[in-house]
């Protein structure tokens, strides 16, 4: 199994779990998810850039608005405490609510988790 493969399929577990503890059963499927799977996942090692784009991709925030981001986010963030050991400040994770708020931005995205993320 290609590494990037065995990481999208990893990140999964953790997005429908997400989606069902907020009563969305279904939505990663719903949101594209397999249509990233499928071919729209970059191929990487690293399970930060898969997070993500899986994150840019599943929020559709092509379409210029942030769809359930708290979602992607809960999911994110629990895929990559268990991936990375390693969890965000408290000062770094109520960021989210600001940067969702604002129109969705590909660069303070990576940002955010570059920054959040870095030791």
């Amino acid at each position: 199994m290609i590494v990037s493969d065995k990481l999208a399929k990893e990140l999964q577990q953790y997005l429908y779990n997400a989606a069902e503890s907020n009563g969305e059963r279904g939505w990663p499927a719903n949101a594209g998810w397999y249509d990233f799977l499928a071919g729209d996942r970059p191929e990487t090692q690293d399970p930060l850039e898969m997070t993500i784009e899986a994150v840019w991709y599943l929020a559709d925030c092509e379409g210029g608005k942030w769809v359930k981001p708290k979602l992607c986010f809960q999911a994110a963030i629990s895929y990559l405490k268990v991936k990375l050991k390693f969890l965000p400040q408290e000062s770094q994770l109520r960021e989210i609510a600001a940067l969702v708020q604002s129109p969705p931005n590909k660069d303070k995205l990576e940002t955010w988790f570059h920054n959040s993320y870095s030791r």
